[in-house]
């Protein structure tokens, strides 16, 4: 009759049913008369019970069942009947008396237990399954909006208030000793708050408050809520912190709290902050566990949580001992008591992960698969422990592709995904964990090259945790991860703009996130970094480039918080590069690859762990010095990378694609220089390792044919056209074959086929060159007609097949083909094929004429200045002939810029082509003939090549009015602005020595304003540092605080001795560079109570009102101190006493939570878009 785990009380409660009204078993479906759960017998037995005597003035079956309900709230063993009666009394509106209970037990006794506890008698419910029927509502942690629960809470504790006041000791009502704390963290913040007050007038009530802040921190974090978990959290230690140093038994549960917090403070974004309260977690627990063994287990938690603070903070080196501690500990304890052994394995988890952090991978795989074996065994007898099993194979799936096993990956990471699939059907608490799994199996099918495969794990990823997060948004982070794991996945099938909007839309969400958490402002960043990849891949190269440019003032904002994020620094950096790169910025590519270089080098100087990432930037720094024509300059950096990943590919085989394309990459240098003998064994290689692993993982036949195609340039290199055939046709062969499953091969398959044609006609076989070349061209008009990216393209392959047309004597049967192609094309597209088809054709030829003027009727400015170019280069041969055939296509006149002088042009190309504004101002100051206006027209086409033609042309028209000197000084001290805000204090004390006066200069105030109003935290703190830094230079008072700040010893120690001489001046700059450097909460809050003294004897109440108020935020552990330093100041400056009584209302007022923050956890290592 059911299937329910309740069979006993239910056939019990049937039989006694069937004793009071017997059913007819001859009667046709008898059995539905007979009651077939606990919910519908207790519903049969509510309609037939008496009412009480005063039943008329309500129903009795809403009264009983409004009785049973107030139980569904009791805890432990149950409610003493005084507890009850208040319970219900507030939850049914209406008085309950001593004969109210009796009734219902008379009538309904069945579903009640009474038992004991506390030595009073109590009453429970008889099942979970009629408390869930009667309160079916989700009971939710941390329910402040519950407002049954606050009702349940507030009688409750007025009721303890009531007998308190009637003279009981605070443990005499024994249930309410040992549950109301509970109960408080139930209702919420609310329910806190009564708690707070009650515990005021009862000290002894005060370890129970602190245990309910902690319960209710748990609770909020547990559902999400990080932000709102840090209050209370920092209550429960500041409280357990007293009532330590008054009796030592606290001590553990002050370490517990210490741990907490630390959680908490990590979930927002702040494990700087959470390292000092778990590193005194650590202490405490090891001085316990010294004196009782009992605390070893909690010393193996709380290393374990260091080492992964430690992490995040990115001392990974430091991280290391504590992790390695904390197994040993567990070993020992699991080796005498089993149950650790599930400790063990989390302990050996995060092993694997710390050591991979640090570039011991293979090392990594032992702790790892150990722990596979544990959570195996363990999940063998204990199916609860499944998930963990679960968690476990998806860490070592993640690991074994790491180290290049990508194919013995696989079965872990599906094995994880069926378990948590079969967890996720029973409970669907573990959906989240199957989204992270299938997110995770969509990466390792991709890196196998199954890329069609990993399409539909990844998409199911985000429905489920998009499901998820409707109904609670604490999922909305897990759903942006999924959502840019679904971006990456379908670029990799050429699916680009499909690949868009999931991208924007893990922007948004993270954007969302990060506004209310900075916790989730890395992960804002690593979305926008994506965005933009994937705008530059759809030919939206100028909307590629703000996101990576916001990506990396993200980074770098953090990163000045957390050495951890300098690794993500540097990645933004080596992406900004690409994305400038691309827009034909080489020279603004630079500097940020550059510096990527430097922090990559750093990183690995520390950590062999980045050798990769180092090798990665050196690689592209060799490429964008190459496409500046320094090809000198870009042979070391790619020989570098080459001899950095050999000698990572000997340690670790995942590193041989890297090594096989830093390969490539330095045969083209080595022929770019003119060695095509040197390139061509590099090249070789290249092909080699690729063909191997494209044997072993189809993922690498494009990497193949990439490398084959080289290879028949580089054997065409060297005169060896004969040879290059056999490399040039298997790699038309490979991208066919991909191009047929992904279409994001098919420009590969059209680039192999214009160099097959290309090879075909050096061999003199025109009449086999031209299919392959008309169908790369065929293939390039479909291309463009979706991606104006491969415009260029187009117009190459164009070309080449007019020079195979040309071979065959047949030249005129080229034009239909770009009449078609200009046809299908809007007007800037068109002027990009018209402008290649000039610049490849001889010069002098007068049909560039008509094309080069009709290209400019759809150009924009920079092709403007590209067909300008064109235009004078074919027509220096024979002025005369060009002019005709431009004046028959165009009409008079001839346009100013035909006979732009060359020498001055370049001239004024050099001046804007030079790196730094003292440069530019030098050059102009060398060629003072840029200014006549003979330079005009030079100076206004050279202008057309970059963005920043209003500058020039200012400065051009002030030089010409004022000097070279003063037209430039401006923009100088502006720039001086910003170098004094961003460099060290040991630079800021050079500058102050060197440049004094231009410091103090208006302009330089006028920058550092509009630099301190920036919407960006990073840059607007800085500035406003570097204002008071110069305040306190104009007062002699500087050195003082750039001391401090070298010596890193904090300036608040600066602040006593400054508020205590007669003039103040120096106290607000100085208190301000303190808050702005502060690294503590503690710290921040004495520089703003010394903002307010100053702000007091200053005549600004409001001002110091509000430094107060932020303060007082900050720290409110410190009143007693401050109060009697404002006393102390005093004596001096009067006008600071009236910051006082503000202190002492605070003070007597009832203890609030301080500011927000978040849980210790096993880190697992987290599978991410490549």
């Amino acid at each position: 009759m059911t299937t329910r785990s309740e069979p006993f009380l239910l056939a019990r409660l049937v039989t006694d049913q069937l004793r009071i009204a017997p059913v007819d078993t001859g009667l046709p479906n008898w059995q539905q008369q007979v009651s077939r759960s606990v919910e519908t017998a207790f519903e049969v037995d509510l309609a037939r019970a008496d009412p009480p005597d005063r039943s008329g003035e309500f129903s009795a079956a809403g009264f009983a069942r409004g009785l049973l309900t107030a139980l569904t709230w009791a805890l432990g063993a149950g409610f003493p009947e005084p507890e009850w009666r208040a319970v219900a009394r507030a939850l049914t509106g209406r008085e309950v008396t001593a004969g109210d209970i009796s009734w219902v037990l008379d009538q309904l006794g069945r579903y009640v237990v009474q038992d004991g506890e506390a030595g009073v008698a109590v009453y429970r419910l008889a099942h979970q399954a009629l408390a869930d029927h009667l309160r079916p509502l989700p009971r939710q942690p941390g329910g402040g909006d519950d407002a049954e629960a606050v009702a349940v809470n507030v009688a409750l504790l007025e009721h303890y208030a009531r007998l308190l006041t009637g003279g009981l000791t605070p443990r005499q009502p024994g249930y309410l000793w040992l549950h109301a704390a509970e109960h408080a963290a139930i209702s919420g913040e609310a329910g806190l708050d009564r708690l707070r007050h009650l515990a005021d007038d009862h000290p002894d009530l005060r370890p129970g408050l602190a245990a309910a802040a902690g319960t209710l921190s748990a609770r909020l974090g547990g559902w999400g809520r990080r932000l709102a978990a840090l209050p209370p959290a920092q209550e429960a230690a500041r409280l357990y912190q007293g009532l330590a140093a008054d009796n030592p038994a606290y001590t553990a549960d002050l370490a517990m709290s210490l741990t907490n917090l630390g959680i908490r403070l990590s979930g927002v974004g702040r494990p700087a902050d959470a390292l000092p309260p778990t590193t005194e977690a650590v202490d405490l627990y090891r001085a316990l566990a010294a004196d009782n063994p009992a605390h070893t287990g909690d010393l193996a938690g709380a290393l374990n949580n260091l080492g992964i603070l430690l992490s995040k903070v990115g001392r990974r080196a430091d991280a290391l001992p504590p992790t390695e501690e904390a197994v040993d500990v567990y070993r020992t304890l699991a080796a005498d008591n089993p149950a650790y052994t599930g400790d063990l394995a989390g302990a050996l988890n995060n092993l694997g992960v710390r050591l991979s952090e640090l570039g011991r991978r293979a090392d990594a795989l032992a702790p790892t698969t150990e722990a596979v074996d544990l959570r195996r065994t363990l999940a063998a007898d204990n199916p609860a422990l499944t998930g963990n099993l679960a968690g476990a194979l998806n860490n070592l799936g993640i690991l074994l592709s790491m180290v290049g096993r990508r194919a013995d990956a696989l079965p872990p990471a599906t094995e994880a995904v069926d378990l948590y699939r079969a967890l996720a059907a029973d409970n669907p608490a573990h959906t989240d964990d199957l989204a992270g799994g299938l997110t995770n199996l969509g990466v390792l099918l991709s890196e196998l090259g199954r890329r069609a495969d990993a399409l539909p794990p990844t998409t199911e990823a985000v429905d489920l945790r998009r499901a998820l997060a409707a109904d609670n948004p604490a999922y909305t982070g897990n759903l942006a991860s999924s959502l840019n794991n679904l971006g990456v996945r379908l670029s990799e099938l050429g699916r680009p703009a499909d690949a868009l909007p999931p991208t924007e839309e893990a922007v948004d969400l993270y954007r969302e996130l990060a506004a209310d958490n900075p916790a989730y402002t890395g992960d804002l960043a690593m979305s926008l970094t994506n965005l933009g990849v994937l705008l530059s891949g759809v030919g939206r190269r100028a909307d590629a480039l703000p996101p990576t440019a916001e990506a990396v003032d993200l980074y770098r904002a953090l990163a000045a918080d957390n050495p951890a994020y300098t690794g993500d620094l540097a990645s933004a950096l080596n992406n900004l590069g690409i994305r400038l790169s691309m827009l034909g910025r080489r020279a603004d590519a630079l500097p940020p690859t550059e510096e990527a270089v430097d922090l990559r080098r750093a990183l690995t100087a520390e950590n062999p762990a980045y050798t990769g990432d180092l090798a990665s930037s050196l690689n592209n720094l060799g490429m964008w010095l190459s496409e500046l024509g320094r090809l000198t300059d870009a042979l070391p950096p790619t020989e570098e990378a080459v001899d950095l990943y050999r000698a990572l590919t000997a340690d670790n085989p995942a590193y041989t694609d890297d090594l096989a394309m830093s390969l490539n990459n330095l045969g083209i240098r080595l022929s770019e220089l003119g060695r095509p003998a040197d390139a061509l064994p590099p090249t070789e290689e290249a092909v080699d390792l690729y063909r191997a692993l494209a044997a072993d993982n189809p993922a690498y036949t494009g990497n193949l044919a990439s490398a084959l195609t080289n290879l028949g340039i580089r054997l065409s290199g060297v005169g060896r056209p004969a040879d290059a055939l056999p490399p040039t046709e298997e790699a038309v062969d490979l991208y066919r074959a991909l191009a047929a499953d992904n279409p994001a091969y098919i420009g590969d398959l059209a680039a192999a086929l214009t160099n097959l044609g290309v090879l075909l006609g050096e061999l003199g076989r025109p009449a086999d060159a031209l299919p392959p070349t008309e169908e790369a061209v065929d293939l390039y008009r479909a291309l463009a007609a979706d991606n104006p990216v491969y415009t260029g393209d187009l117009a190459r392959a164009l070309i080449n097949l007019g020079d195979r047309l040309t071979e065959l004597g047949r030249p005129a049967e080229a034009e239909p083909a770009w009449r078609q192609a200009l046809g299908e094309k809007p007007p800037v597209s068109q002027s990009v094929l018209l402008l290649h088809r000039a610049a490849r054709a001889t010069p002098g030829n007068p049909d560039t004429a008509g094309w080069l003027h009709s290209a400019l009727a759809g150009a924009d400015r920079d092709l403007r200045s590209a067909l300008h170019q064109q235009a004078r280069r074919h027509r220096s041969p024979d002025p005369a002939t060009f002019d005709a055939a431009w004046l028959t296509v165009a009409g008079p006149p001839l346009p100013e810029w035909f006979t732009v002088d060359p020498d001055l042009l370049q001239n004024a190309r050099n001046w804007i082509a030079t790196d730094t504004y003292e440069a530019e101002r030098a050059h102009l100051t060398a060629h003072p003939e840029l200014l006549n206006p003979d330079a005009d027209s030079a100076v206004a086409e050279a202008l057309l090549a970059v963005g920043e033609d209003n500058r020039y042309a200012a400065l051009r028209a002030a030089a010409r009015t004022n000097g070279v000197e003063a037209a430039y000084r401006p923009l100088l001290l502006r720039l001086l602005a910003h170098q004094f805000a961003a460099v060290g204090p040991g630079q800021q004390r050079r500058l102050l020595a060197e440049r004094r006066d231009d410091l103090f200069d208006d302009t330089v105030t006028t920058e550092l304003d509009e630099l301190a109003a920036s919407d960006d935290d990073a840059t607007g703190n800085a500035a406003m540092a570097a204002e008071a830094l110069l305040d306190l230079a104009r007062l002699h008072e500087h050195q003082p605080a750039l001391t401090a700040l070298e010596s890193e010893q904090g300036l608040t120690a600066l602040l006593p001795d400054l508020a205590r001489v007669p003039d103040l001046s120096a106290l607000a700059p100085t208190a301000t560079l303190a808050l702005l450097n502060a690294r503590t909460e503690a710290d921040a809050a004495t520089a703003r109570l010394y903002l307010a003294v100053a702000a007091a004897a200053a005549g600004d109440p409001a001002s110091a009102e509000e430094h107060l108020a932020l303060a007082l935020e900050s720290d409110r552990t410190r009143l007693p101190d401050w109060i009697t330093e404002l006393a102390a100041l005093g004596a001096q400056h009067p006008s600071v006493l009236r910051l006082i009584p503000p202190l002492t209302t605070t003070l007597t007022a009832s203890p609030q939570p301080a500011p927000a923050l978040a849980d210790p956890s096993t880190h697992h290592i987290q599978a991410g878009p490549p």
